[in-house]
């Protein structure tokens, strides 16, 4: 296990260092290449690939990440590739079912969204995308994140970004359009497909080696409880289908046309990569299996509460300050790196930015609930879900993109609210520890801030906004060194998981 973390850690930093700087150039290049409508339609297409994650995918990947890492520590190798083989093919079946039922009523559903007519004859792209890009994730990016093979996800991701970079650069300079960058998201999932295909089956074939069988002690597989687990799961997950972002697509679309999706969806997205880079997602995976393995061992929420606390500290510690500077510099990097036409996602951007600050704490109240095994909490969330739908129907009726961005707003504070009360109340632990720490997070924040507010008004161009984010940085980081805001315990646990020690919570 030792190596396996300290790998994961190394390999871990290395592929969120270069996803992040992909993640941007492929933003710019389809900004600046696609009209608004085209780059709207074609955050649709990703919105109807993310409707079959809501309904049973998240499920899959929460069942694969709780009981994955407990058969390894248990040595019960069959048992996963059995896991891992039924879960791919529940995820095929489902979406064969749910393109089959699609292909027959999309008319009256594009007539009712108002969606442009080029989706309608390029739906047999569209499936094969979603059909390719939702099969491959299980046995692909969850079944390697299980067994902390990093390493091979870093390659994998390294060779899938150039693969879509490459052909988004050639749409442009060929024109192409819309179907280019369709042609182009099936390429680079048939790449994935082939990177991950191969290496899952060859770890599948080791795994359930005569020889390996008789020295792991496999038992049978606990399927009554991964059903009961799972389905809770998918339940919970379907409630996203109602109030996560895959419909506020749609509903955009109805009320305000193709161009405020656009809009939308690329505040939407400016955040997102921001919160891409929040320790709480580069490390999330170490986190969770070394809190599963931990807590299988021992059973003690004592290890969850430290863990649970330092990774809500870590979290606010860079997004914090990462969200204050986008929406400090968002108009000068929309003006030069973009388009100033875009200028109208700011107020999306603002409010978006409130929203991961809360979503930071979701991640790691998320992690603790389904290692205890709670998820049938979960379903409270209905309540914040129902709330959603309604206030962004009404509210994106009257206010347009603005309207739907205070929805999602309201619907992220209250699922953090039900959430944190789950974790304190049902499981019995808190990661608010009575210190400082989150006090002096602020203050450095808002000392940045102050920085960067103060010489907005004197940039001048690409350069000069990078040496202002690079300046702001200094600062908090070197406030950061003086006032020290993590514990003594918690710096410790911090300088020996990055001097490449063993992490126990």
């Amino acid at each position: 296990m030792r190596t396996q973390v300290l790998g994961g850690t190394k390999w871990t930093i290395i592929s969120r260092l270069l996803s992040f700087p992909s993640k941007i150039v492929i933003s710019i290049i389809l900004v600046r290449y696609l009209s608004r409508e085209d780059y709207g339609t074609y955050r649709i297409v990703l919105d109807l690939s993310a409707v079959t994650i809501y309904l049973v995918s998240l499920g899959i990947q929460h069942s694969i990440s709780r009981y994955v890492p407990e058969m390894f520590e248990k040595q019960q190798f069959s048992n996963i590739v059995k896991m891992v083989a039924g879960m791919t093919g529940l995820r095929l079946a489902v979406n064969l079912l749910l393109l089959t039922i699609f292909t027959l009523c999309w008319r009256p559903l594009f007539n009712f969204f108002h969606l442009p007519q080029i989706l309608a004859s390029s739906l047999g792209l569209i499936f094969l995308f979603i059909l390719l890009q939702r099969t491959v994730e299980v046995f692909g990016q969850y079944f390697h994140t299980a067994l902390l093979d990093f390493r091979f996800q870093t390659l994998h991701d390294i060779i899938k970004d150039a693969t879509f970079i490459g052909g988004i650069v050639a749409t442009g300079l060929r024109d192409w359009g819309l179907t280019g960058v369709l042609w182009t998201l099936i390429a680079s999932e048939l790449v994935s497909f082939a990177v991950y295909g191969s290496s899952a089956l060859y770890k599948a074939a080791q795994m359930i080696k005569p020889r390996s069988l008789s020295r792991t002690g496999d038992s049978s597989v606990p399927v009554s409880r991964i059903v009961h687990y799972s389905a809770y799961n998918i339940l919970y997950t379907f409630s996203g289908l109602v109030i996560g972002a895959s419909l506020d697509s749609f509903i955009i679309a109805k009320f305000a046309g193709m161009e405020k999706v656009a809009l939308y969806t690329f505040g939407l997205g400016l955040i997102m990569m921001v919160h891409s880079i929040n320790p709480l997602n580069l490390f999330k995976p170490i986190f969770n299996n070394i809190f599963v393995r931990k807590y299988a061992q021992t059973g003690d929420k004592a290890v969850l509460s430290r863990g649970a606390a330092l990774s809500a500290k870590l979290g606010l510690f860079i997004a914090l300050p990462a969200l204050a500077g986008v929406c400090l510099l968002a108009g000068p990097i929309i003006h030069y790196v973009y388009r100033p036409d875009y200028s109208g996602a700011l107020p999306v951007i603002y409010l978006f930015a409130i929203i991961f600050v809360f979503r930071c704490l979701n991640i790691v109240y998320t992690a603790v609930i389904n290692t205890l095994e709670l998820v049938r909490y979960f379903l409270w969330l209905y309540i914040a879900g129902l709330l959603k739908l309604a206030a962004a129907i009404v509210l994106t009726w009257y206010w347009g993109i603005i309207g739907m961005a205070s929805a999602a707003c309201l619907n992220e504070i209250i699922s953090c609210a039900l959430l944190g009360y789950i974790v304190e109340t049902k499981g019995g632990i808190s990661p608010w520890r009575a210190d400082r720490s989150y006090t002096r997070i602020l203050l450095n924040t808002s000392v940045m801030a102050m920085f960067v507010f103060a010489v907005l008004g004197w940039i001048g161009g690409v350069v000069s906004l990078v040496a202002t984010a690079l300046a702001g940085a200094a600062i908090y980081f070197g406030i950061s060194l003086k006032i020290k805001p993590f514990r003594a315990e918690e710096r410790e646990v911090i300088n020996a998981f990055f001097k490449r020690k063993i992490m126990v919570f």
